[in-house]
């Protein structure tokens, strides 16, 4: 994400006439991908609390049903 403002708020000649353009895109670049990690687990962790919350839903729906059908 940091990478991704640096390079879309400035022009690649402004970022190229930096003495040390490289090593700041080197250096933003790990950081980068680290949280572009955390994002994708915590994706990935809101699908599995989606999903759970709709089978828990299910059943409680089935469970509701037969407790019915017993009345």
């Amino acid at each position: 994400a940091t990478l991704y403002c640096v390079l879309t708020q400035y022009s690649s000649e402004t970022i190229l006439a930096l003495p040390s353009a490289k090593e700041l895109i080197a250096a933003l670049q790990p950081y980068s991908e680290r949280h572009f990690s955390r994002l994708d687990g915590l994706l990935t962790g809101s699908f599995i609390v989606d999903y759970t919350l709709h089978a828990m839903d299910a059943v409680g729906s089935l469970d509701a049903d037969r407790t019915d059908m017993d009345e």
